[in-house]
């Protein structure tokens, strides 16, 4: 089920609070007048200070620029597996455009920032920082060069992540400062450029010459962000001139929240939700500024936060289904939904996790302003229809609890790796099984080693080695990410704080199987796994389970069990199967790097036409 289609067709009766105001301005000369957030608005101001202090973002015009004046940009010194193909002319493109999005990222939070401290404090060296920056950037037309994902097209323009960033800290900054800050001439400079920029976004959509425009794919932030630079561009320069052109982004960043799932899920995973969500969030309050609350009323923003905050299990580890590396929620965006949205589960998540807070940043500041909204604590379980998975953990005492999650499989699923039928374990700060999925599509092994099935506790058909895992052998062997293949039901029969059982049917999913479906039933203690293969062609089926286990430890061997590092194995089949230990890498995203570790793999022992293999995992008393 997805959200129901809002009504796009009823007219809207708008009230301006005026023709050219996000309503930043306004919030944050009441942010300046509390004298309860003293500490809060020094705090934001002495950052921002350090910042004025260093040197402004300048575009550089040649990748060999790029590489001299960024040392952190050195990975766009070679070609990465992904883009090998690209002649040097159009990966200079490409990494020039990639570039640009990225520090469009950075100016999109520093420049209002900086703009409103500037406001509370008057510090002059901020204001100069923040015009120097605002006259660089006069001179970025387009504000994103092309290239990010038209680097063999070589086009005029391609709106992407970095407009809608560029144009957040634009118009932003611009609504929060005074007129009379800006020297002359900057501020219509500016506004000419926004014009270029509403013009070029509204033809992208037209012409479609971008696969997120010719696909229409409404769920992907692909599509939200540079319609969110068009919601704030249209706006800043006035509604009496571009309603059309607001009106078109309205009712696109519509078309993608209705295409999430209804329980609040986001079709790309967690960290691209996060990306996507301070985009729907500030396009959604500059829209009510105006008097139209279409966006900010939706019902899934609503719930997107607790499906955001289910994906915390004990020991503060966060679950990285789909392409994920973070070790943590963003505290900038839980605050937005608590001062945008009130949502009292952001509130929650804030006040519970020391690591998180309010951060630092603009949204913390409003978020501790918000009055009259106490935190409620979400649910401890629930399983999701869209990026389809069960969360589950026992209690929300990270030292104790016991968590585990499944992925099943939905066909808009997007960023997503080979993964259907994948589960999780931990019992407080201890992992016991882990997935090894690894979000960097630029390194040789990421469609072998991370992306795989080879790098999560599913089914793979045939014996190959993780290396041998392209091609027709991939494809023979593993998942197929296509709409057609992508869906895995899961059906719950049971599940509360003391554990559950429910099974998910990956029958579709592999070119080689009449049928994979998997029953698991779990408690706080461990797993158990009944696996049900049957293939269209008689070959071998392989099964792995990834520990949370160093490569190299001890392992004890019984009959018809494996026991490392304390967590013990046991499994039978209706046919005889080989047990190993092999070493196999995996992203840690506490320590921000890939670490071997230690995964059992369970082999029928010759080709079969079915198997059914029963697998237990738990810590050994």
């Amino acid at each position: 089920m997805r959200c129901p289609l809002l009504l796009l067709t009823v007219l809207i009766a708008f009230h301006p609070a005026s023709a050219d105001s996000l309503g930043l301005e306004k919030e944050i000369r009441s942010l300046g007048k509390q004298p309860e957030l003293a500490k809060e608005r020094d705090t934001l101001v002495a950052i921002s200070a350090k910042e004025a202090a260093r040197p402004i973002i300048v575009r550089p015009p040649t990748l060999a620029v790029l590489l001299e004046r960024y040392p952190e940009s050195m990975k766009y010194q070679t070609k990465p597996a992904h883009q090998a193909r690209l002649t040097d002319e159009e990966w200079e493109r490409f990494a020039l455009s990639l570039s640009d999005a990225n520090l469009n990222g950075i100016l999109a939070e520093r420049l209002p920032r900086m703009a409103a401290a500037h406001v509370f404090s008057k510090d002059e060296r901020i204001l100069k920082h923040i015009v120097e920056q605002l006259t660089e950037m006069a001179a970025w037309k387009p504000l994103e060069r092309p290239g990010t994902n038209s680097a063999r097209q070589n086009l005029k323009y391609a709106p992407w992540l970095g407009t809608g960033w560029a144009v957040r800290g634009i118009t932003g900054t611009l609504d929060i400062l005074p007129p009379e800050a800006l020297p002359a001439g900057l501020r219509e400079t500016l506004v000419a450029n926004l014009e270029e920029e509403i013009r070029g976004i509204r033809n992208a959509w037209k012409e479609q010459k971008l696969w997120y425009t010719r696909e229409e794919s409404r769920y992907s932030n692909q599509w939200v962000v540079p319609n969110e630079a068009l919601v704030l561009a249209s706006i800043f320069n006035g509604l009496g001139k571009h309603r059309d052109d607001y009106e078109a982004g309205v009712k696109n960043l519509l078309k993608s929240l209705n295409a999430q799932g209804e329980k609040g899920e986001f079709t790309e995973g967690g960290s691209y939700a996060a990306l996507t969500m301070n985009s729907f969030l500030s396009a959604a309050e500059a829209a009510a500024a105006q008097g139209d609350r279409r966006l900010i009323d939706h019902p899934y923003l609503k719930r997107f936060p607790i499906w955001y905050v289910h994906h915390v299990q004990p020991g503060g580890r966060i679950i990285n289904a789909f392409d994920s590396k973070v070790d943590n929620l963003d505290p900038n965006l839980l605050s937005r939904f608590v001062s945008a949205v009130r949502s009292p589960e952001a509130l929650w998540m804030i006040r519970r996790d020391k690591r998180l807070g309010y951060g630092t940043k603009l949204g913390g500041l409003s978020a501790r302003a918000v009055t009259g909204l106490s935190p409620q604590e979400p649910p401890l379980f629930a399983a999701y229809d869209i990026a389809a998975r069960i969360n589950w953990r026992s209690s929300w005492d990270d030292a104790t609890a016991a968590g585990f999650w499944m992925r099943g499989g939905h066909a808009s699923d997007s960023h997503d790796h080979q993964d259907r039928g994948h589960v999780s374990f931990s019992i407080g700060e201890r992992e016991i099984l882990i997935e090894a999925g690894l979000a960097s599509y630029g390194i040789p092994e990421h469609p072998t080693h991370y992306r795989s099935v080879a790098a999560h506790n599913v089914l793979q058909v045939g014996n190959a080695a993780p290396d041998d895992l392209k091609g027709p052998v991939m494809k023979a062997s593993g998942q197929i990410l296509d709409s057609a293949h992508r869906s895995a039901p899961i059906t719950v029969e049971r599940m509360d704080a003391s554990g559950g059982a429910a099974s998910v049917d990956m029958s579709r999913c592999y070119d080689s199987t009449e049928k994979w479906v998997r029953h698991v039933t779990w408690d706080k203690k461990g797993v158990s796994v009944k696996d049900e293969v049957v293939l269209k062609e008689p070959d071998h089926v392989t099964f792995r389970w990834h520990l949370a286990a160093a490569a190299d430890a001890a392992v004890i061997v019984n009959d018809g069990s494996l026991i490392i590092n304390g967590i013990e194995v046991d499994y039978d089949g209706d046919s005889p199967v080989t047990a190993t230990v092999e070493p196999m890498p995996g992203f840690d995203a506490r320590l921000k790097k890939s670490v071997e570790h230690a995964c059992v793999v369970l082999r029928s022992e010759k080709p079969v036409k079915s198997l059914t293999l029963n697998s237990r995992i738990r810590l050994k008393p």
